[in-house]
């Protein structure tokens, strides 16, 4: 220690000495004030320059500490460790060129100064010297090749070059010289994990979490990679233990409401990314992950806000403005989620989300071809995405024009890509009785107020319980008065929310369900690929657009209007047909039935209330027509709150100017906002005479709303499912005439309604109670053809069980009926 031979040097020893000691017993601060005491005799003792540095760095004030340690490398220029000290200073307060310039010196006096290495490959980064400073690393790394830090520095360095395999063997290298190498470990885990290698980093991450079990940064980065492995729950619980160490790091709790977000405790991640915006308000990925559970839940207003917050934060983030589309989609305002689906896909144009989101959009605004091409490029760009294809699929049924065998072939290779069979047939523990009670399990996402709770609910509420017990299996993100009213209606109720298809094929069968009917599975977050799991001995498809092609869904339930026997459409399923497929409900409540507009404004007023995204060049030619053929009539549309979007109504009007109607004959209506919006909108069919249908997409529900408050339907039968379904419900209001066989027919129809007015007043007066007592809403008769369905179905797998075991059947309580089309008897 240089002190100095004088009273002055030798007190300046003594004080020295005394803060070494205290600095040991970890009293820094104690140990601060000896060498402050000691610089005050001597201002320029080395020692007591570099020590009181170090004492204030470790202190936390870098900026206090940097003075003092300059200074030292001054005073004693050939110690390499008072150069390597300044640089680490410097390099905390942002001052990287003065680091690299003390760094330089201290390898240059000492090349195995651990702590110069460990600062080195910082400078490198922050002052992008990089060529310069990895031929430096590489050649220090050969002459110092025992030298941990060396191999280290060099391992980041080619990292930071992007030359990853180098940097994996040189981090590989100060690990086998240094197994407690922490950043070492933390780095080379990270390319390992980057690079895909995923049990190679967790390996890392399990060894670095043994040597110091308090690290929260390798809990968490444990974490991460179990989330990319889907391990969703046991990332929680690795999250969790890293918020438990270190309780103010925002990035925890946002990377732990990720990993709920994806698993069974989906309620909770809201929880925990508020609390990480708690602890750190400008986390953006924290506002991102809360706007994104709380779009899940439909709170779109609040979504909006969280998303915005995270964009003002980092307005150059894809995915932000990805997420953002979506919600102000779901919200019904398309115009900005234009703008922001158009800055996703620029901003990264590599992310499937945003090309997806962008289709969906396009979809939303009615222009289905449009969205059907966005689909497929985004599809070309990340083939191996689920829901892009998926999407693919269900935007196909709003236009026409794809041949049969070309949509057929086109599922069929949707389900060779995305469902994994199981390696062996499933031994299903059902008692095969074919006469006793039966479990019957649904699999919906739309167990909510919804078009399909609608059509399944007289399946529910008018089954013969005796005979057959329901469970529902629900992957509902926002439950709400429907969804409790459906729980009183079943025997059981299981959620499949956050289980995997295995999973969830897994507990149907653990249920003891012997049917199994998936509902819808082209739409919403329905799990049509489930059926490949062999959920059940019985699985049918209902309520659904056109086939599956998933194995394992062994039938299609429809009626012989929506599939006739000799039907173009192709289906992997075999076809069971009931009398009356589509039942439906009185509607509680309905406004009181007015008079035909035609009576008060002398002219006729068409209307459709379906979804923009079924309004294609085909319907808009149609309904041309219509407006040509009648003179002065008009066209009233509305659709929730959609028709706001102004880049809708231009589409729309363009392609009316195209087929010569000026749009001003179109009347555009967008939502009520009232107190009781169901109400208020079969309130408007009080102002429509004639209601026009869509193709290639029929309307449903819309068709049910129409006859309900007394209004006509106009359709046009098509080839396929989806063009079937208003004929469907005609027939069995025994309205066949209403229904066209091509486009004249179709224009012929609705003007020879136009014509008659007296008839459009008599149907105000009676067409409700005659939809009320007609084969349409008999639920009582529909639901027991139904139950003959499942009866027989069950009874064939039981026959079929029977002859492959080689067993005598049991004796059957009833004779058996094998037939697969209902009578309606």
């Amino acid at each position: 220690m240089r002190a100095g031979g004088t009273e002055v040097g030798r007190a300046a020893a003594a004080l020295i000495e005394e803060g070494l000691a205290a600095h040991r017993d970890g009293r820094i601060a104690e140990a601060e004030g000896y060498y402050r005491r000691a610089l005050a005799r001597v201002a320029d003792n080395a020692d007591a320059l570099h020590l009181a540095g170090l004492a204030a760095f470790q202190s936390g004030r870098p900026a206090e500490a940097l003075p003092d340690l300059a200074k030292a490398a001054a005073a004693a220029p050939l110690i390499a460790q008072f150069h390597a000290d300044h640089a680490l200073a410097a390099m905390s307060v942002g001052r990287p060129a003065e680091a690299g310039a003390a760094l330089r010196r201290a390898l240059s006096l000492d090349p195995a100064t651990a702590d110069a290495w460990s600062t080195f490959s910082l400078v490198a980064q922050a002052t992008a010297e990089y060529a310069t400073s990895l031929k430096r690393a590489r050649r220090a790394a050969t002459i110092e090749a025992l030298n941990a830090a060396a191999q280290a520095s060099l391992g980041t360095l080619l990292a930071a070059s992007r030359e990853f395999a180098g940097a994996a063997k040189a981090l590989g290298g100060a690990l086998r010289l240094d197994p407690n190498a922490r950043d070492a470990r933390l780095k080379l885990a990270g390319i390992h994990q980057d690079a895909g290698r995923l049990e190679q980093a967790l390996v890392l991450y399990d060894e670095g979490i043994e040597r110091d079990p308090l690290s929260a940064e390798f809990h968490n980065n444990r974490g991460n990679v179990l989330l990319a492995q889907r391990r969703g729950d046991i990332a929680a619980a690795a999250f969790r233990r890293a918020a438990a160490i270190a309780p103010a790091l925002g990035e925890v709790y946002n990377n732990l409401g990720n990993a709920l977000m994806g698993g069974l405790s989906q309620d909770d991640a809201g929880v925990v990314f508020r609390r990480a915006l708690a602890v750190r308000p400008t986390l953006a990925e924290a506002s991102n992950g809360l706007g994104r559970w709380l779009h899940d839940r439909e709170r779109y207003a609040e979504a909006k806000e969280a998303l915005e917050a995270a964009l003002a934060l980092k307005p150059d983030q894809g995915e932000f403005h990805a997420n953002l589309a979506a919600t102000l989609r779901a919200a019904g305002e398309l115009d900005p989620a234009v703008v922001h689906a158009r800055s996703a896909v620029t901003l990264a144009p590599a992310m499937a989300e945003a090309h997806n989101n962008m289709a969906s959009v396009t979809l939303a605004l009615g222009d289905s071809e449009r969205a059907v091409l966005s689909y497929g490029r985004t599809l070309a760009l990340v083939p191996g995405v689920l829901e892009v294809h998926r999407n693919l699929l269900a935007s196909m049924l709003y236009v026409g024009g794809f041949s049969s065998a070309w949509l057929f072939a086109e599922h069929r290779r949707f389900a060779a890509k995305f469902v994994k069979a199981p390696s062996a047939a499933v031994a299903y523990t059902n008692v095969r009785d074919p006469e006793r009670r039966l479990t019957v399990g649904y699999l919906s996402s739309d167990f909510r107020h919804h078009p399909i709770s609608r059509n399944i609910w007289p399946w529910l509420s008018d089954r013969d319980a005796a005979r057959f017990k329901v469970v529902a299996f629900a992957d509902v993100q926002k439950p709400d008065h429907v969804t409790e009213q459906l729980k009183t209606l079943v025997d059981g109720w299981r959620s499949v929310a956050g289980l995997s298809d295995f999973e969830a094929a897994r507990l149907i069968r653990r249920e003891g369900v012997d049917v199994l009917v998936v509902l819808a599975s082209h739409f919403d977050r329905n799990r049509g690929l489930v059926a490949a799991y062999q959920p059940a001995p019985v699985v049918i498809s209902a309520h659904d657009g056109t086939t599956s092609a998933v194995p394992g869904m062994g039938y299609l339930l429809a009626d012989l209007t929506v599939v006739p026997r000799r039907s173009e459409e192709r289906f992997s399923e075999r076809v069971v047909r009931v009398p009356v497929f589509s039942i439906q409900r009185p509607i509680d409540g309905a406004p009181l039935i007015g008079p035909p507009p035609v009576l008060a404004e002398g002219r006729i007023t068409f209307g459709s209330f379906n979804n923009p995204s079924k309004i294609t060049p085909a319907t808009a030619r149609l309904w041309a027509g219509v407006l040509k053929a009648v003179p002065k009539s008009r066209l009233m549309l509305k659709y929730r709150n959609a028709f706001a979007s102004n880049r809708l109504r231009e589409r729309l009007y363009s392609l009316f100017r195209a087929e010569g109607v000026d749009p001003e004959r179109l009347m555009i209506v967008s939502s009520t906002g009232t107190a009781d919006p169901v109400a208020a909108h079969l309130a408007l069919y009080n102002h429509v005479d004639i209601a026009l249908d869509t193709v290639p997409f029929n309307g449903s529900t819309t068709t049910f709303e129409a006859l309900w408050m007394g209004v006509p339907v106009v359709t046009l039968l098509g080839q396929t499912m989806m063009s079937r379904w208003a004929a469907s419900m005609l027939v069995r209001v025994d309205r066949p005439h209403w229904v066209a066989l091509d486009e004249a027919g179709y224009v012929a129809r609705a003007a020879e309604w136009s014509d008659d007015v007296d008839g459009l007043a008599q149907l105000r007066r009676t067409l409700r109670g005659e939809v009320a007592v007609s084969r349409l809403c008999d639920a009582g008769r529909s639901v027991r053809n139904l139950e003959r369905v499942y009866r027989a179905l069950w009874r064939r797998w039981c026959r079929d069980q029977t002859k492959a075991a080689g067993d005598r059947p049991p004796a059957a309580s009833t004779p058996r009926r094998t037939g697969f089309t209902a009578s309606d008897g």
